[in-house]
């Protein structure tokens, strides 16, 4: 249910009939004499005829309520109605629709009431401010107790933890300075970092604050309630220990009464549609809640992590439509540590959307509560982009249900703070894709299919901010070569684990899938659509791809591309020419030695096998060696395509002795984690040891090589 603030809150804030009292008296003399020279109300003689009148009739004493009825006649048929019903038993109530007045026209005693009024109205207003300047009403004791919140946070904070001394005099505000607006009340305590509590709220003068604003929970002014009220459910979110407090003085109980109360009232009465909401979420925030507790619990002994059931009960409860703000903002207090990994790893698109369009809600707490949590989130995903550990599970997660919100939703106060944080993750993004090949890779198909959708929806809605430049942002993400690069990287990986380009081996992408990439980085080539260097990017780290585009350039047979097939042609043999040959001459972790007692080869002592270390324990006659390859010239290839080999393309030869006859380097992805490969020795029959089996899951892979040209050796064992 969203909340309309009446503007007078910003502009004018209205306490309590004690402090405005003079300016009432004014005012409401003023509006009496007004009424008192307007006239009389218009008696019938001066209706016209085609004005209607409302009447209800009233049920007698013999007849339920619910048989009263509405109806409308014009008011030349009043007294006939009047004298019918007389006979039937039936009593009428007459109203009119109209409030209109014989004397309703500008006059003489008009213009001195309406002055009078006024005159009134800007005493009550002028009593109002000094009111507050001199600390009384809600907004003067809120922003009282802000202010000595945070100077006590500061130096306790500059203590490093010790006890602030009781005797210490921290001042709470300047004298006469007037407080800060409603607004900013309320979004202040949600967007300041997580407050220590108990040093806060123990406090004497704050405690004696609190119970001031109980007291306005009671007071004659509307107003007045509904600043409390807020204040209140603001200070409980950012001091939730505060609750007690709140219980002992009363806070409960009256917010319990005024919510009934208001729940009795008609609808569209002002009251209930002013108070009724903030009483009701008041309510929920001031009872013991099971998000409440689950807060508490977690809040009890920080250092250890909370159990993963109590997160995944708060990521509902932000969802809620009631506990949403208690568990949001104590989220967003602990967007760090292992409370974060387990967070990110509980989350779901859903979860975001959810906070997105509660961060655009009318209600300024909420809003202010779930829009920090956003940011944080922004800012969290900054810095991992800044340590290039950003992952596919962060652009699917909350950018980009965040960016279509901020596209497709209304617009609200935080609009630019969030276009400034959106900004800069995708220029960080943009500098990403020159210096790694991180983000390419996280870019799966779904990613892909989500920012086309996202394109779309900037060109129908039209409303992206101008600043953040999503449209062009998006577009970089979009553009062909980028999203063809990101399908050579999953090639080259395996499932579940990137490909690191100075550390390991390329995974060899099946022969007609290879094929078709190659033909599709051809066309972009030839048509303009990608540079020299984004084809370099590809042949450095598959001599495979080399070999087909070089074999595709060579048979083209088309005019129209013939020219700059050619060139390309030429230009990719000068830079092969000009390849470092030890480029990528690395120690890779695969070791090779003589079995002596290994539960690995628990069949094969005696005999040369290959192992990582990362396997098992094992026992040899002599010290193992490393194998040092040219990785460029070597790739994983699959089992079922080791007949595809031919030419310069080969297995690793690994030299035994004549008895253990032809002997392949092969391995498999660990079964716990997939980003593990266990490296074994096999016989022409691949046959994988049980122990490996056990260890292992997926597909077999076997290591190759391509000869080089000049034929140099491009590995060794040390």
């Amino acid at each position: 249910m969203s909340i309309s603030i009446p503007p007078v809150l910003p502009l004018r804030p209205i306490w309590t009939d004690r402090d405005v009292r003079w300016g009432g008296w004014i005012s409401s003399a003023g509006k009496r004499f007004e009424q008192l020279v307007k006239g009389r109300v218009a008696d019938p003689s001066h209706i016209e005829q085609n004005d209607d009148i409302h009447h209800t009739a009233a049920p007698s004493a013999d007849v339920g309520p619910s048989l009263g009825r509405s109806f409308t006649v014009p008011a030349n048929e009043i007294l006939d109605a009047v004298e019918h019903a007389g006979d039937l038993g039936l009593d009428l109530e007459v109203g009119s629709a109209s409030e209109t007045t014989a004397s309703d026209l500008p006059g003489a005693g008009r213009t001195v009431g309406g002055w009078i009024s006024k005159a009134g109205t800007k005493v009550e207003s002028a009593v109002t401010n000094v009111a507050e300047r001199f600390g009384s009403g809600p907004n003067a004791i809120m922003d009282r107790i802000l202010t000595r919140a945070q100077k006590l946070e500061k130096r306790y904070r500059l203590q490093q933890g010790g006890q602030i001394s009781p005797s210490a005099v921290v001042p709470s505000s300047s004298f006469l300075k007037s407080p800060r607006s409603f607004l900013s009340l309320v979004q202040d305590p949600s967007v300041c970092q997580r407050f220590e509590c108990e040093h806060i709220i123990s406090d004497a003068r704050i405690q004696a604050d609190f119970r001031r604003l109980v007291t306005f929970l009671k007071d004659n002014n509307n107003q007045s309630q509904f600043l409390a009220t807020y204040y209140i459910m603001t200070i409980v979110c950012a001091f939730p220990q505060s609750q007690y407090i709140f219980q002992r003085d009363g806070a409960l109980s009256l917010v319990r009464k005024k919510s009934l109360y208001l729940a009795s009232l008609p609808r569209h009465h002002r009251d209930r549609d002013l108070l009724l909401h903030p009483s009701r979420k008041a309510l929920v925030l001031l009872s013991e809640t099971q998000a409440l507790t689950i807060i508490k619990e977690c809040a009890a002994d920080p250092p250890d992590p909370a159990p993963r059931s109590h997160h995944v009960k708060l990521l509902q409860y932000s969802m809620s439509s009631k506990d949403n703000v208690l568990a949001a903002r104590y989220i967003a207090d602990n967007l760090s540590g292992s409370r974060m990994l387990i967070l990110k790893c509980l989350m779901t698109p859903d979860v975001v959307q959810s906070w997105a369009r509660n961060a655009q809600c009318a209600d300024p707490l909420i809003g202010n509560i779930f829009s920090t949590l956003l940011l944080r989130m922004i800012e969290l995903h900054r810095k991992l982009l800044l340590l290039r550990s950003s992952g596919p599970s962060d652009w699917e997660l909350w950018v980009l249900p965040l960016c279509r919100s901020l596209i497709h939703g209304p617009g609200h106060t935080h609009r630019v703070v969030w276009t400034a944080g959106l900004r800069e993750v995708f220029n960080l993004s943009r500098l990403a894709l020159q210096g790694t090949d991180t983000l390419a890779f996280t870019f799966t198909k779904d990613i892909q299919s989500h920012l086309f959708q996202l394109f779309v929806g900037i060109h129908i809605a039209g409303s992206a901010p101008k600043d953040l430049d999503l449209h062009q942002s998006v577009r970089v993400f979009l553009q062909p070569f980028f999203l063809l690069y990101s399908e050579f990287l999953r090639g080259w990986s395996f499932p579940g684990r990137r490909h690191d380009r100075n550390f390991d081996i390329v995974r060899s992408i099946p022969p007609r899938r290879r094929r078709h990439l190659c033909r599709q980085l051809v066309d972009l080539a030839l048509t303009s659509r990608c540079l020299f260097d984004d084809v370099v990017k590809v042949v450095e780290r598959d001599v495979a791809c080399y070999d087909e585009i070089i074999g595709i350039l060579g048979s083209n047979r088309d005019n129209s591309t013939l020219q700059q097939s050619n060139r390309l042609l030429q230009h990719l043999r000068t830079w092969r020419a000009q390849f470092p040959r030890e480029r990528y001459q690395l120690p890779i972790g695969i070791m090779k030695g003589v079995c002596a007692d290994d539960g690995l080869y628990s069949d094969f002592q005696g005999q040369v096998k290959v192992f990582t270390r990362s396997i098992h324990n094992r026992r040899y006659i002599a010290p193992p060696t490393m194998l040092w390859i040219d990785l460029y010239h070597c790739f994983w290839v699959g089992a079922g395509h080791l007949p595809s080999l031919s030419g310069p393309y080969k297995p690793f030869p690994l030299q035994g002795d004549g008895q253990q006859g032809k002997q392949y380097i092969c391995c498999m992805q660990d079964k716990d984690d997939m980003r593990e490969l266990n490296v074994f020795s096999a016989g022409a029959n691949l046959f994988v040891p049980e122990s490996v089996k056990s260890l292992s899951g997926g597909l077999l892979y076997v290591l190759a090589t391509r000869d080089r040209e000049d034929g140099s050796r491009l590995f060794y064992w040390k």
